[in-house]
């Protein structure tokens, strides 16, 4: 019976007798020796090429049956090791651990199971991401050593979490403000913009000109305190505003004493809605009274960014 394709051989060496229609018994001529390697290599290149497809093929302890790469090893473990350089690609479709049926380029574990990807173990130390199905949570954590989490875009830091759960943003829009010097006798009835001519600190560069500038939509938490001094009992009212592009905050104090004061301090603090580029400055408005409410270079202006 002519044999024409590798998976038709046995592994007995008596029943090959024939390579697809040539005898290759005891005592075959020399030309059918030449004939049947030459069909044996025919052979060889549909198989290699796989035209003369098999079910499957064992080598050592790999076992490729279909679609399926298994290991017949009694540890199950299957090792891809390029060699130097080399990479380990695939190539298209997705990758999946723990499933057979993958959803996304890398897919960790089953619908209903919990996958855990692991980054780094030595076996002390290690980064995981991690689906707890029972409290239906995504844990992201650090284990080992200093334990602590970064965030980074553009190359720079943007958030640290330390080991006791403490939260950093060093990037987070922040700013103080405070007068170079005393702003002597405000005007009156007119709204007078508080000069704040040194920094304290300016986290983004958001701070210029006694104004701060929104850098992106948000809920900004903003206070001021000025130190008013020769502060006049003739004035009808102080007010003293926090001015931003979508409102304006005001405390309004009534100066009826006895006399008139050496100082006094009004404060702000509220929390506001601010567009991206929108801005908030600090005014002090005098209604009526003698012109000789000073500003003291003790009063500051400051805010950052909550979220």
């Amino acid at each position: 019976m002519a044999k024409d394709k590798l998976t038709e051989y046995s592994a007995t060496n008596a029943s090959n007798d024939v390579i697809g229609d040539i005898s290759v018994a005891e005592g075959m001529l020399p030309s059918a020796v030449n004939n049947a390697l030459r069909e044996q290599m025919t052979h060889l290149k549909n198989f290699s090429d796989g035209t003369d497809a098999i079910d499957a093929l064992a080598v050592d302890n790999l076992k490729l049956d279909g679609n399926t790469i298994s290991s017949t090893d009694t540890n199950g473990n299957i090792t891809i090791d390029p060699d130097g350089t080399g990479n380990t690609i695939v190539a298209s479709g997705n990758l999946g651990v723990g499933t057979t049926s993958p959803t996304a380029s890398l897919t960790v574990g089953a619908a209903d199971n919990e996958g855990t990807l692991r980054i780094g173990d030595n076996g002390t130390y290690y980064g995981e991401i991690k689906r707890i199905n029972a409290s239906d949570e995504l844990r992201i954590g650090h284990y080992g050593g200093s334990q602590k989490m970064t965030l980074y875009t553009a190359g720079s830091e943007r958030l640290r979490i330390d080991n006791s759960g403490r939260v950093t943003k060093p990037s987070q829009p922040a700013f103080q403000a405070i007068p170079s010097s005393n702003q002597n006798n405000i005007a009156l009835n007119t709204e007078v913009t508080i000069i704040f001519g040194t920094e304290r600190f300016d986290v983004g560069s958001n701070f210029a000109s006694n104004t701060f500038t929104a850098p992106v939509t948000g809920k900004y938490y903003l206070d001021t305190q000025l130190r008013v001094e020769q502060i006049d009992t003739g004035a009808n009212y102080y007010q003293l505003k926090i001015q931003t592009t979508n409102h304006t905050y005001v405390m309004t104090l009534d100066p009826n004493f006895t006399a008139d004061m050496l100082y006094g301090t009004m404060s702000i603090s509220i929390v506001a809605d601010m567009d991206a580029n929108d801005t908030t400055k600090v005014i002090l408005f005098q209604s009526g009274g003698t012109q000789q409410a000073d500003i003291d270079d003790e009063s500051y202006f400051s805010g950052y960014l909550l979220g």
